[in-house]
This record gives C-alpha cells, structure tokens and sequence, in this order.
C-alpha cells in the first residue's frame, strides 16, 4: 500500500508540474494567433486603405480583389498569370500601372505595363542603390538576385569576368560541340517523322552548356537515358528541373493544399539539400590550384566561370556557400531561360510553311531573309557549315555572331519581346514598418510617378500624378510591356524582326541597342514622335520608343548577368535549324480540335475554356519562368535545297 500511495503522490506531483505547463503553452498559442491576427488585420486594413489612387477595380471590403480578380489567378487554371494580368489592364483600359490587392492572403502587388515607370523601378536612387530589392525562393540567400549594397557590387564584379563577351566567345567551340549532339538528336526524329517535345531537346542541350560554362563538368544530359547518373531520381539534373517545379510562383493565386499540407515543403527541402551538396563538391573539386588552373577541370581549360570567379580569393566557407548560391542562378537561368528561346525561335519558324494555320507572306519571307543571311555569311552548300567554320577558327566568332548577323540577332530580340522569359518582381516594404520585412530601416514612404494616360475604352485622360506605393510587390510585367499596343504600335502582336534593325536595314543592332542603353534620360518627346521622314525599317522602330519598352532580361545594374550567353547560344541554335529543318507545330498549333480530340489537357471544361481562350495556339504557363504549356510539341522535317 506504501507503495502504491508513494507513487499515486508522485503522479500528483507531477500532474501539478505538467498540467501548468501544458496551460502557458496553450496560452502562448492562443496570444500568438491573436498576434497573428491582429497583425493580419492591421496589414489588411492598411493594404485595403492604401493605392487608392491606382487605376483599380472595385474592392471588396474584407476580400480586397480576391472575389474579382482571384478565380483569374487560381492555380488550377494552367496558364501563366501574366494572361490574367493582361485581361484586367485591358479592362482597366490599358493603364501604365494598376494595383491588384490580394490582402489577407497576400500583398498588393502592383502590376506595371508601360517602360518608363518599370525603368523608375528598376534603376539606381538614393534610396536604392542598386534598383529596388528584387524577390525569389528558388536561388540561395547569397544569389546576387537577392543580395544587396556593397555585397551585391562585390559579388557582381567577381562573376562579371565569365561572362565578358570576350570570354564567352572563347567558349564557342564547346557550344558548338554541344549543338552538334542537339543536331544529331533532331536529326533522328527528322527522320522517323514524329511527333517530340522540343523540350526535352533544348533543356538537354542547354543544360550541358550551362554546366560546363559554370562549373567544368560535362553531366552528358543529351546523352544520359533518364534515371542514370544525374538523371537519377536524387541526381544533379533532377534536382535543377524538380526544384523550379515546387517553388512558389509570384501571382499565381493562392493554393489551400500546399499552404495546409507539407509534402511539397519537404520535398524541395530535400531536392535543395542534394542541389547544394552536389554543387559543393564539384566546386571544391574545381578550385583553382596554385598554377590557377583547377585539376579536374572537363575541358582543361581552367576557364569555368566559378574558376575565374574564386581565381585569387581564398575559398572561406562563406565564399563557398555564396559562389554555391551564384552558380544555382546561372544552372536554372540559364538552362530554363535559353531552352524556351529556342522552342519558341522554332515555332515562330514553323509559321513561315503553308502546313501553319498562321503562313502568310510575312513569315515565309521573314525566313527567308534569315536564310539570305546566313547564305551570304556561312555559303549556302551546307545548312550546317556554320558549325565547322565556328568550331575551325573562333577567332573571329564576335564578327561572325555579332555584326554579320544583324538578322539573326534581330530575329532572337524579337522572339524575346512576344515571348519574354519572365517578368520581375521586386519589393518595397511599407513605411514607417513593416513586420514581415523588419530589417527595412527606412521610415519614409516610396512614391511612382505614373504618367498621362488616355482610358482605351472610354476616352476620359487623366493627367500625370505622383502615387505612394510603399507595402507593395511591384511586378514589370514583361509580357504587357512588350505587347503594349501605345508603344509598340498597332502590330505590336505581329512577328517582325526589322524593328530592331539600323535605318539600312543591314547594320548591328547590338551598336543601336549599346547607344541606347548608355543613356539613362528619356528622350526628348518629340523625337519619340514616329515621323515617316526618319526612312526606318519599321515606323515604330526601336529607337523611337521610350527607353527600356524592351528588356526580355530586366534593365538596370540587376539586368541578368547571363544575357550575353543567351543571345550568344540562341544565335548558333538558329543558324542551323532555320536552313536545315522545316518545322510543324502540332497539337496546339492555332487550330479547334476535333470532337473528342484532345489537345491539351483532357475535354474537361475548364481544360477546353482554356485552350478557347488562348484560340488553341501554344501558350505559358507558370513554371517560375514562362514555358510552353505543351514542352513545344513538334515535328521537324530535314530541309532540301
């Protein structure tokens, strides 16, 4: 019985333990969700009292824009968000800017169509040294998209030798090498005549270039069956592809599962670890030695970019964990951003044949143009031969790519304009403080200037005004700006290469777009008057329009480091399958399916609204970047001359 009364009195002590602390936890939930909701609440009410003066619709008092705008954002629908955006601007009759409030479940984001007020954004104040911070989950903490001040400057610097045009062009032989695999590839379905996803080709092929451009290894990604090696379920290439696939994507509405439920958090927890221990080993495997060359260099080179970035500096565990975070936003951007380049090239191409619902003249001599050129260039006895006199001598591959091929660079910037990568997303934090961003230290507010603008619909103009817009996510939205019938004119939506153009029609436009670029005042307004006199090739030509209508690649210190090497790979990609391919889109080629075809998706309703919204032709959707909906689907065909 003593013993039994001994352990019934322990058990009451340590209920009388136990049972308060079990009450101050569950106090301490219950103060924290009121701390969460009534901060909720405040940022709701701010959110919601705020923007007044952007061109808005209606808002809800509780919901904000969520009941109109949010079932146009709603994850469910596959289509990229900038579609959604594009529909509400024009129902706002085609303001330069307008605020969407997303409050509770997100910040207002204001969404910006015309250039001069995404170029206010984007370039050096006082206030923000290096343009205004910029956003994104899927690169590390020291990304140079994240970073800021004298960090970003230092960083930027370092990584600014490897892609040098100079340097670049001295890596044209791999690229080349490469391409030929890429070739080889097409070739073969060529020959079978099926149906591919283009795809699963281009996302190979600038994969094996990034890599080896970046870190000096050769993974073989067109060459590796998948499920081997880096291809493997945990391997290196998997993770790069899986990671875009599960990071949040900005403006693509709210999604309850994900919120509720972890397994997508867990699994892009994992696939980081992966990404970043593979990464740390192939660096320290390829730091520089004593003679600065790295000892297991792929190529032997000793001219990877993180080789020329770590040449010199000792490899701290803080460099290493920040050249880890460079090196995962050059292997995404650029593998993701030059494989839908050359997808999108390849349909604007398969345009120009009478199989497309869309041949006309136009296309049909728009390449032929592009193939004049590379004639005239490369000789025309081979569609090829462009990669035998690149990979001979590229000593000259500057002159080659760069001032021979005016065409072709033009053909690449305005696949770039129609159908650019992505949009950028940056932040202010709200003044005087802001709790989800306390390491903002300013307490004064950040004001836009929106300039005069005439409603589409309805006539009325209002002036020019000066708008608080502290709190917001701004997001330039490329696919507007760049589709913006006020500045591009009325065939802003048609295909043309000859904007970019000198008045010739023969001259560089990379000399057109240098001198623009190196003036950061916006001209003078009656030289941005499209006079008929000025004899360009196009009446809304790029040197008529306000300064940074065009930037596929953002505009301003943050403009994207890799661009050189996009232009430089897409350019070699088309001057061999423009002669040498005859291509048909298929599937969503612009035409209504047949009953009980499916063409996208399944015959649903939602999936049969959303390919008659888009007309059946190919669309984006949101995969961090906009990518072709259906891996740009094809058939291509070997050309005879």
């Amino acid at each position: 019985m003593k013993g039994a009364s001994l352990s019934v009195s322990r058990g009451m002590e340590l209920t009388n333990v136990i049972l308060p602390l079990a009450r101050l936890a569950l106090l301490s939930c219950v103060l924290f969700v009121l701390y969460k909701i009534f901060e909720t609440s405040v940022f709701t009410y701010r959110t919601h009292t705020g923007y007044k003066d952007l061109p808005q619709h209606p808002r809800h008092w509780f919901w904000g824009h969520l009941a109109t705008i949010g079932p146009k954002l709603n994850p469910s629908i596959n289509a990229h968000p900038d579609y959604a955006f594009e529909d509400v601007w024009h129902e706002l009759g085609n303001p330069p800017a307008y605020v969407v409030d997303l409050a509770p479940i997100d910040r207002a984001m204001i969404i910006i169509a015309d250039p001069t007020v995404a170029e206010s954004i984007t370039q050096p104040t006082e206030r923000f040294r290096h343009s205004t911070p910029a956003l994104t989950k899927l690169v590390g903490k020291q990304s140079l998209v994240l970073i800021e001040g004298d960090n970003w400057r230092t960083q930027r610097r370092r990584f600014n030798r490897g892609f040098a045009p100079a340097h670049l062009h001295s890596l044209v032989p791999l690229i080349v090498s490469k391409t030929r695999i890429f070739l080889d590839r097409l070739r073969k379905h060529a020959e079978k005549g099926d149906a591919f996803p283009l795809k699963e080709l281009t996302t190979d092929l600038t994969i094996d270039v990034i890599t080896q451009v970046a870190i000096d290894k050769d993974f073989h990604a067109q060459t590796l069956g998948d499920g081997e090696g880096a291809k493997s379920r945990f391997g290196l290439l998997t993770a790069i592809v899986t990671m875009s696939t599960l990071i949040e994507k900005v403006g693509q509405g709210f999604d309850l599962g994900a919120y509720l439920f972890p397994q997508r958090r867990i699994k892009e927890w994992i696939y980081d670890r992966i990404y970043s221990r593979a990464l740390h080993t192939e660096i320290i495997d390829k730091l520089p030695s004593s003679k600065g060359t790295s000892e297991t260099s792929d190529t032997g080179s000793g001219k990877s970019i993180v080789n020329l970035a770590l040449s010199g500096v000792n490899p701290t565990p803080a460099v290493l964990d920040s050249t880890i975070s460079q090196v995962k936003t050059f292997l995404f951007a650029g593998q993701d951003t030059t494989s839908t380049v050359i997808q999108w090239m390849a349909y604007e191409l398969s345009k120009s044949y009478p199989s497309s619902p869309f041949y006309s003249d136009h296309y049909r001599q728009i390449r032929e143009r592009l193939c004049a050129e590379h004639d005239e260039v490369f000789g025309s006895s081979d569609p090829f031969v462009l990669l035998d006199i690149l990979e001979r001598d590229n000593t000259n591959a500057d002159e080659l790519l760069g001032s021979k091929l005016p065409y072709t660079t033009a053909f690449v910037k305005e696949t770039l304009r129609l159908h650019p990568p992505a949009g950028s997303a940056r932040l202010v934090p709200m003044a005087p403080y802001d709790p989800t961003y306390p390491e903002n230290k300013s307490k004064e507010p950040y004001y836009i200037d929106l300039p005069a603008w005439t409603h589409s619909k309805t006539g009325e103009h209002f002036e020019s005004r000066r708008v608080r817009a502290d709190g917001a996510r701004f997001y330039n939205c490329h696919h507007i700006i760049h589709r913006n019938l006020n500045t591009w004119g009325p065939d802003a939506l048609t295909f043309d290469p000859s904007r970019f153009l000198d008045r010739s029609g023969k001259g560089t436009v990379d000399e057109l777009e240098e001198a623009l670029d190196t003036s950061s005042k916006a001209m003078d307004g009656a030289a941005m008057k499209h006079n008929s006199k000025t004899n360009l090739p196009h009446p809304y030509h790029i040197s008529t329009l306000p300064t940074g209508s065009y930037r596929p690649f953002e505009r301003g210190p943050r403009t994207c480091i890799g661009s050189n090497l996009a232009y430089l790979e897409a350019k070699i990609v088309l001057g061999v399958i423009a002669r040498g391919f005859e291509w048909q889109k298929v599937g969503l080629d612009g035409t209504r399916p047949k009953p009980g075809e499916v063409r996208y998706g399944g015959t649903g309703k939602e999936d049969i609204k959303v390919g008659e919204a888009h007309g059946w032709e190919v669309w984006s959707i949101n995969n961090v970047t906009a990518v072709p909906v259906d891996a740009m689907k094809m058939r291509a065909k070997l050309r005879t001359r």
